[in-house]
């Protein structure tokens, strides 16, 4: 083990933000993801990624406010760190606007963008560096909140399960903690400790430690002195977290130590076929019928992108500030049609599970819907009796599908006439100051999403395999009779629901809550009929 006074400036990024949590109730998720209508020049990294899961419902399916809260204060606060780190950055001149613009130049032609699929690809790899990474997926609920892998950090190398998150630029990992698992500084002959102070706040109180650096390793590709915190103390929020620390994947202008990320020292190095990572997500919903437990939960490719994970072609946006991947959105459209006042810029966060837009935009996308606002607290819920219907995100006037059980996260209360509806009113800003919605896995599970940094551009294209079981025999838009499980039956029990209405039936079995997410197969299914099979077994 090595020291330092300061940390240098060839990896030196730490302090991170975390993620929060995605509700969506087993039950509501598995019924209205079948309810709507289908709508080489260097290594390449193939990276499997795990998922966490947890409810912001209570065991009765009733949204629990308190937990919402705690997540949407996290996300602020990540926000607010992250645009005060771009201010001081660029007052200390250690970034400049929109660099990367810069390096591609006006005008250039694109950097073309591998795909591992590519023979030629493979040709050109030589076997370098190159691998995957099976990691695990603890969820609860069989819903989808974290999505972390595995990452080894010094010499010899320590294991840690890591978020990697979009919306921040800072690599974190424990040293004291008491439920994760702690980075030994004595152990690592390759590290590098610093004097230099670090900390974050995420909501309920602070993450801090010291800055050091250490070859960092994602799936055998690594940076030697990649700059990273050792946190000897971490906020509550990360007491039950599935991951021990979290992997910046932005850009370098929001880092805490204003030093490249780990992802963007491997681009500069060169030693990649292309300068670009993608992510496929998976839902726990389409692939067990537990309810909690471990399990895969998809993949964070490095250097390339896969099209075996996505059908059709991909639609790329601009990057329009340089801090984090932040691009144009058009808006929000409901059966096609785009909703007036809800464009604007986004942030494509993998670090965030729901999806948080401003006021005005919530305002108007919920006055299509009849919903309810709770006011200050952000969230909204439109009524249980709503007749199904599509929404999709437009980019560059392309709309991408939601699958509605990404959205529906609980009963507004005990009378079950509501339900809280996922994307919420939050006004968060860029560095600028310009109102920004923040995209999380929400929306990410339903699209290959693509991190393009040699063109600064964010790639989308439609997820290849949708694996939700069930079947989809009607139309969109009416209402369906349906029967399935409740998703809070007691251990074992197997309870059947129905919902009344037009335009198709359906019908499947599951254990209860305890045991296996429910499985209904809907057809053009009203929230109603999503809701009410919940609500038998109340």
């Amino acid at each position: 083990m090595r020291s330092s006074a300061a940390s240098s400036s060839s990896g030196s990024s730490s302090a991170s933000t975390s993620t929060s949590a995605l509700a969506a109730l087993a039950l509501l998720a598995a019924a209205s993801a079948t309810a709507a209508a289908a709508s080489p020049a260097g290594p390449v990294q193939r990276y499997q990624i795990s998922k966490r899961g947890r409810s912001f419902a209570d065991e009765h399916g009733v949204f629990v406010p308190a937990l919402f809260q705690e997540d949407k204060e996290h996300v602020a606060n990540k926000y607010r760190h992250g645009n005060a780190r771009y201010k001081r950055n660029l007052r200390e001149g250690k970034i400049a606007p929109q660099k990367k613009q810069k390096r591609a130049g006006a005008g250039a032609a694109l950097a073309p963008v591998h795909d591992v699929n590519e023979q030629r690809l493979a040709r050109r790899q030589n076997g370098g560096n190159q691998g995957s990474v099976e990691l695990i997926d603890s969820f609860s609920g069989g819903l989808d909140t974290q999505y972390y892998g595995q990452t080894l950090i010094g010499t010899p190398a320590q294991t840690f399960l890591i978020t990697f998150d979009t919306g921040s630029s800072d690599l974190w990992v424990p040293t004291s903690s008491s439920t994760h698992t702690n980075f030994n500084a004595a152990s690592s002959t390759s590290l590098i400790q610093t004097q230099t102070e670090w900390d974050i706040r995420y909501g309920t109180g602070n993450t801090e430690g010291y800055l050091a650096e250490d070859v960092v390793s994602v799936g055998g590709l690594a940076v030697q002195n990649q700059s990273f915190a050792l946190a000897n103390e971490t906020s509550s929020i990360f007491a039950t977290s599935g991951s021990d620390g979290i992997m910046g994947m932005g850009f370098q202008s929001i880092a805490s130590s204003g030093a490249p990320t780990w992802f963007e020292n491997l681009a500069k190095s060169g030693s990649l076929a292309s300068n670009v990572f993608a992510f496929y997500l998976q839902r726990a919903y389409d692939l067990t019928q537990e309810s909690s437990g471990t399990i895969g939960g998809g993949e964070m490719m490095v250097g390339a992108i896969d099209s075996s994970r996505y059908t059709g072609e991909i639609t790329y946006t601009p990057v329009t500030l340089e801090g984090y991947w932040e691009v144009n959105t058009q808006g929000l459209a409901i059966d096609g049609s785009v909703v007036s006042g809800t464009s604007s810029p986004a942030a494509i966060d993998t670090g965030t599970s729901l999806w948080y837009v401003p006021t005005t935009v919530a305002t108007a996308f919920y006055a299509r819907l009849n919903g309810q606002s709770y006011g200050t607290q952000g969230y909204w819920s439109i009524p249980c009796a709503t007749p199904t219907f599509t929404l999709s995100a437009v980019f560059n006037n392309r709309q991408f599908e939601i699958d509605l059980g990404d959205m529906l996260l609980g009963y507004a209360d005990q009378s079950r006439e509501q339900c809280v509806f996922g994307i919420v009113a939050q006004d968060a800003q860029d560095p600028n100051g310009n109102d920004i919605a923040i995209i999380g896995d929400a929306f990410l599970k339903n699209v290959y999403s693509i991190y393009d940094y040699a063109n600064a551009r964010v790639g989308f294209a439609t997820v290849a395999n949708s694996t939700s079981t069930g079947s989809r025999n009607g139309t969109a838009g009416g209402g369906v009779n349906a029967s399935g499980t409740s998703a809070f039956n007691p251990p074992g029990a197997t309870v059947t629901a129905s919902g009344q209405g037009a335009g198709g039936s359906g019908s499947g079995t599951g254990a209860g809550f305890s045991n296996a997410v429910p499985i209904l197969s809907m057809a053009g299914a009203g929230l109603l009929a999503l809701m009410s099979a919940l609500a038998v077994a109340l």
